[in-house]
């Protein structure tokens, strides 16, 4: 997962301490998350989007070419075999397939 908290809490002139508090956690382990040390659990990503006025979808996205996201036909149930982990991105219904190769 990477971050793209910095470029929004310079821009709320936020120092890394002020967000931290903001979201309830430490400044180190904000730190640690901004850098990519460390990948927030769903609660603290949630916490540091709403302290930033921002939706999770702009502030953090999984690596990679995106060719393990699967976008769902609700009427086709999904891509034909394997086991896939539902969720909701972007305001649209994806499959991230958990079997990927």
């Amino acid at each position: 997962m990477r971050s793209e908290l910095r470029p929004f809490r310079l821009a709320a002139d936020l120092t890394q301490e002020r967000l931290a508090e903001l979201a309830g956690i430490s400044r180190q382990a904000y730190g640690a998350i901004e850098t990519g040390r460390s990948v927030p659990s769903t609660e603290v990503a949630l916490r540091l989007a709403r302290a930033l006025g921002r939706s999770v979808e702009e502030r953090f996205r999984l690596e990679g070419t995106g060719s393990d996201l699967v976008v769902v036909d609700a009427a086709v149930g999904g891509p034909a075999g394997g086991r896939v982990r539902l969720a909701r991105v972007g305001g649209q219904e994806a499959a991230y397939r958990l079997d990927a190769a």
